[in-house]
């Protein structure tokens, strides 16, 4: 019998593709983001104001509505998943389901992350 070659299927691929290049962004974002925050942070320890108040503020509810958004969608990915592995039983399908969910649990941190480095490059 004729050994079987694992096959890579081209959607799921392009998915991770997508998943990696959205990650890396979302990181070196994150060090944009935290390095000026820091900066801000420690001259308001100095000299405090409403608007470094107001960032800290922003800080701390943007983390828990991007919890909440990432929570949300990977519930209906999951949902998806689930009628996916009952109805067809497929392995390729599954495995892009699983990719989905982990794209669009990145999505709510990646997008407040990317959103947060342009806001405050203008400052």
């Amino acid at each position: 019998m004729p050994r079987r070659r694992n096959i890579i299927h081209p959607g799921s691929l392009a998915t991770w593709f997508d998943l990696g290049m959205r990650t890396s962004q979302m990181l070196w974002s994150s060090a944009e983001v935290i390095g000026q925050r820091s900066q801000r942070m420690a001259a308001g320890v100095v000299n405090p104001t409403a608007a470094g108040q107001r960032e800290m503020h922003r800080m701390v509810d943007e983390k828990i509505r991007a919890a909440r958004e990432s929570m949300q969608a990977m519930a209906v990915c999951a949902g998806t998943l689930y009628t996916r592995s009952l109805l067809r039983g497929d392995a390729v399908g599954m495995a892009q389901a699983f990719t989905r969910m982990a794209s669009v649990a990145l999505t709510p941190y990646h997008r407040r992350v990317t959103d947060n480095a342009k806001r405050l490059r203008k400052r």
